[in-house]
C-alpha cells in the first residue's frame, strides 16, 4: 500500500507539473492541441443536440455567451487523476495501456456530455451557471474518476 500511495503522488506530481506548470505548458504546446480538440468534438455534440453553437481555437461560441475550454474544463484533469491511479498499481503493461485507453475515453465522453450541460446551463440558466462549473460537473467528473478506478482494481484483482 505505501508503495501504491508514494508511486500515485509521484505520478500526479509529474503530470500536473507538466500539464499545469507554466513554463512546461508552453514548451509542450500540450493544451493549445488537446483544448482544441475538446472544443470542436463538445461544438459537434452540441450541434448534434440541436443547439446553436460555433467554436474557434478553445472557445465555443453559443447566442448569449461564450465558453472557454482550457485546464479543468478539458477533462485532462480527471484522466491524469485516473491515470495516476492506473500506473501506481501493480499490473502488466498491457492492461494499464489498455485501462488508460479505456478510460481516457470515457472520461473524455463524459466531459463532452457535461460541456453540453454547461453550454444549455449558460443559456437556459446563466444565474447557477457558476454552482454547476465550480461544484456540480467538476464533482462529478472527480467521482466518475475515482469510481472508474475502482472498477478498474475490480476488473485487475479479478484477472490475477
Amino acid at each position: 500500500m505505501k508503495r501504491f500511495i508514494t508511486l500515485y503522488i509521484i505520478y500526479l506530481a509529474l503530470f500536473f507539473f507538466l500539464v499545469d506548470y507554466e513554463p512546461m505548458r508552453k514548451l509542450l504546446h500540450l493544451e493549445e492541441f488537446y483544448n482544441s480538440a475538446i472544443t470542436k468534438l463538445s461544438a459537434w455534440f452540441i450541434d448534434l443536440v440541436g443547439m446553436q453553437v460555433d467554436s474557434s481555437s478553445n472557445i465555443l461560441h453559443l447566442p448569449h455567451a461564450n465558453l472557454i475550454i482550457k485546464f479543468g474544463c478539458n477533462g485532462l484533469e480527471a484522466i491524469l487523476i485516473y491515470t495516476a491511479g492506473v500506473l501506481a498499481y501493480p499490473a502488466t503493461a498491457k492492461i494499464k495501456i489498455l485501462w488508460i485507453v479505456i478510460g481516457t475515453i470515457f472520461l473524455e465522453a463524459i466531459n463532452i456530455l457535461r460541456i453540453a450541460l454547461l453550454a444549455f446551463t449558460i443559456e437556459k440558466y446563466p444565474k447557477i451557471f457558476d454552482i454547476m462549473h465550480d461544484y456540480i460537473t467538476q464533482s462529478i467528473m472527480i467521482i466518475l474518476a475515482f469510481l472508474l478506478f475502482m472498477f478498474y482494481l475490480q476488473r485487475t484483482q479479478r484477472a490475477e
